[in-house]
């Protein structure tokens, strides 16, 4: 293992810590981090599930969420017969190991840096993980129809369709929107599950669906083709995947939590850079609290903001190219 910069907290926690020979894998490093770290890389910011294979260790760093950290850890066990599993104390670390105990030889073996060490040692390398298994499933009443989703561990809003969501569903049906989308070309960014750009298909849209993460990913294709729909789905950070293409439309719910904190930035880039990726007179859809910022963003990047529809938490707006 290299250990020619400190990385992260983490990191440093790690290469202090364990000792790993022969081949590594490491799931969701920070990208910082990776030439820090001999070994095969996989992260959840890719359009990829994790390569299969054999490895003599998997170390996890740790994910937002029970749910997808138990995953994870069914994925390593799958790959390694032994792991490790390092991660922030407020994230949740100190229950991996009662997580683990049940399943192999578990301990704690490290902490500083604010985060915690876990190794787990198992009898035999577990079963491949069918990701059927790790589906949850939930309705969506929307355009006159109803549509049976399902999500995945850490997909936003996994299991049910949030509020947020289903407001914007509304509005796109709404008397006063004005809008036929058949025909029309749709961008649907940071898709999750693909709950928007599954149903602007099913109204005859050309949908474009893009995320960073590659269980999102996988469960908008999945939910496409249960419905017999077509959807174009594609790794994209923002619009880093799409550059030099136009839209009529760009639909978002955009992300506000990241890990344990708030994210503002990639609505941002959302708002100011849909100019490039409108054609004349396209417009930009946007669901969010209300008491965010954007609707004032989107006026200056791009022209006129109808409030189409609002709770006493969220509102939908629509701003026009101009």
């Amino acid at each position: 293992m290299a250990r020619s910069a400190p990385g992260s907290g983490a990191t440093q926690l790690l290469q202090s810590r364990a000792t790993l020979e022969g081949r590594v894998l490491y799931l969701d490093a920070p990208h910082a981090d990776r030439p820090l770290l001999d070994g095969d890389h996989w992260s959840a910011r890719s359009a990829e599930l994790p390569p299969d294979g054999s490895w003599d260790h998997c170390v996890v760093y740790l994910p937002k969420g029970k749910r997808r950290r138990d995953l994870y850890l069914a994925w390593a066990a799958a790959r390694a017969p032994h792991l490790y599993v390092v991660g922030e104390k407020r994230a949740g670390i100190k229950g991996v190991a009662k997580a683990l105990g049940a399943v192999g030889r578990a301990r704690n073996v490290g902490h500083g840096n604010h985060c915690q060490l876990v190794t787990c040692t198992f009898d035999a390398v577990g079963a491949p993980v069918d990701l059927d298994d790790w589906c949850s499933s939930f309705e969506v009443a929307a355009a006159g129809s109803t549509r049976r989703f399902v999500s995945l561990p850490g997909v936003f809003s996994e299991g049910h369709l949030d509020h947020a969501s289903q407001m914007m569903l509304t509005a796109w049906t709404a008397s006063d929107a004005g809008t036929d989308w058949a025909g029309k070309r749709v961008l649907d960014v940071g898709c999750g599950a693909g709950v928007f750009g599954v149903t602007l298909a099913g109204l005859g849209a050309r949908v474009t669906c893009v995320d960073v993460d590659a269980l999102a990913l996988e469960a908008t294709r999945r939910n496409a083709e249960s419905a017999g729909l077509r959807a174009e789905v594609q790794f994209s950070d923002v619009y880093s995947g799409v550059r030099g293409e136009t839209y009529d439309h760009i639909v978002t719910n955009p992300p506000f939590h990241q890990g344990v904190g708030t994210e503002y930035e990639t609505t941002r880039r959302i708002v100011a850079e849909a100019k490039d990726h409108l054609r004349p007179g396209g417009s930009l859809w946007v669901v969010a609290n209300r008491f965010l910022p954007w609707r004032e963003a989107m006026e200056a990047a791009l022209g006129p903001v109808d409030v189409l529809q609002e709770s006493n938490r969220f509102v939908v707006w629509r701003a026009t190219r101009t």
